[in-house]
């Protein structure tokens, strides 16, 4: 579905990704994890059409995203991006706020527009608090709430620039479950970039990892794994454990 042919990005007339090449497909969470300033946000940017490419292309469906006009490709791809910035707004009307690509510049809420905002609202838990100024909720809450704006932007596509930073380990969990339910239950193809490899390996099908602006390995968890690409990456050393059929990971500083 989306794909990166040869793909470079410069910052201060220095290529920070150079000649990347990259396919994620239709169905899957597909995790970006490397430590910092290895290129995770920058590559989600390209993805999302924050940036484009000085070389190379960015393609959905077979499509340079560049020539996609800004409503089309927001019809199909919505981004949950890191902000420090919380509006001051309620909630129910900033999930409402997803569904601008489907509505033109005067006409008012849809009943198709008000039926996937309470359809949103329902599924991330937060129509509990639909009526609250964001700015009054937890940083848990708050998450649900514009994971639910991005799906109210019913796109094929979401993603996520770091979704769980900043939680507590509860909220962080409530949180990856939900990005689970909107892959297995409503189909969503899942980009996201996560810090915490514990959950990257517990929830994706595809993991990323990377270094110095490259993909050094891509696959199952069970690949990446074996690979000791993210001992490599991350200089850590890494210990899996079995319990009741399934997989815990330590990570210990070299």
């Amino acid at each position: 579905m989306i794909e990166l042919r040869d793909a470079t990005f410069t910052y201060n007339h220095k290529p920070f990704i150079d000649g990347l090449s990259l396919k994620l497909e239709t169905g899957q969470i597909s995790t970006i994890i490397g430590p910092n300033g290895c290129g995770k946000s920058t590559l989600v940017k390209l993805i999302s059409r924050q940036l484009h490419p000085q070389h190379g292309s960015v393609l959905l469906d077979g499509h340079d995203i560049r020539h996609l006009k800004t409503r089309d490709f927001a019809r199909q791809v919505a981004l949950l991006a890191q902000s420090s910035f919380v509006p001051n707004m309620e909630v129910e009307q900033l999930v409402l706020c997803g569904r601008y690509p489907h509505q033109s510049f005067v006409s008012a809420a849809s009943p198709d527009d008000r039926r996937l905002v309470e359809d949103a609202l329902s599924l991330t838990g937060a129509i509990a608090f639909r009526e609250k100024n964001i700015r009054n909720l937890s940083g848990g809450e708050r998450q649900k709430v514009f994971l639910a704006m991005a799906l109210a932007q019913d796109t094929r596509v979401i993603v996520l620039d770091e979704p769980t930073s900043y939680l507590d380990i509860h909220a962080c969990q409530d949180v990856m479950q939900l990005v689970q339910r909107l892959n297995t239950e409503l189909g969503k193809t899942i980009i996201m970039v996560l810090h915490d490899l514990q959950n990257a390996l517990h929830y994706s099908h595809n993991i990323l990892v990377m270094q110095k602006g490259a993909i050094i390995q891509s696959g199952s968890a069970e690949k990446i794994v074996a690979s000791n690409a993210i001992e490599e990456a991350f200089q850590i050393n890494l210990k899996c454990f079995w319990e009741n059929g399934n997989p815990y990971y330590a990570f210990t500083a070299r």
